[in-house]
């Protein structure tokens, strides 16, 4: 499998909290419908990256061929209540955020697939059975709707 190189500052990236409110009203408000993070994300990137909880960030370098450490400080490889989302600019990582699972968990998050901004699409449904976070609210799927990610 080919990789491309993502090279990253050694500098932290930290959660980005309006994304994920932005982001957390847009999934709550389009269950049923869909949601493109290209269109509705409106910094400049190029590619996102979805870690699911207890994601090995080194296999995930090694996969990607990428280098993770501004973000290695979030601790997605203990973690269970987020999938972490990377977003990179000419192969830097620029903002990420930790998006909580009872808002929204990422179907097949496992994968850690790479997206491009134009396939970056996903399909908003409630369990069914309908299942419930603590918090007695629905949980909600994201599912992806293009299969042409970027395999590492």
């Amino acid at each position: 499998m080919l990789g491309f190189l993502l090279a990253t500052s050694c500098n932290k990236v930290n959660n980005d909290h309006h994304i994920v409110l932005l982001l957390k009203k847009e999934v709550s408000r389009n269950i049923g419908g869909k949601i493109e993070l290209g269109k509705l994300i409106n910094f400049k990137w190029d590619k996102l990256l979805i870690l699911p909880p207890y994601t090995n960030i080194n296999r995930i370098e090694k996969t990607h061929n990428i280098s993770l450490k501004p973000i290695k400080h979030s601790r997605i490889d203990i973690r269970e209540d987020i999938n972490q989302i990377v977003f990179f600019e000419d192969n830097k990582i620029i903002k990420m955020i930790e998006f909580p699972r009872s808002s929204g968990d990422f179907e097949n998050a496992h994968q850690s697939e790479l997206f491009t901004r134009a396939n970056a699409n996903f399909k908003i449904f409630a369990t069914n059975p309908p299942q419930t976070t603590p918090n007695s609210k629905p949980w909600i799927i994201l599912k992806k709707i293009s299969v042409n990610f970027i395999d590492g």
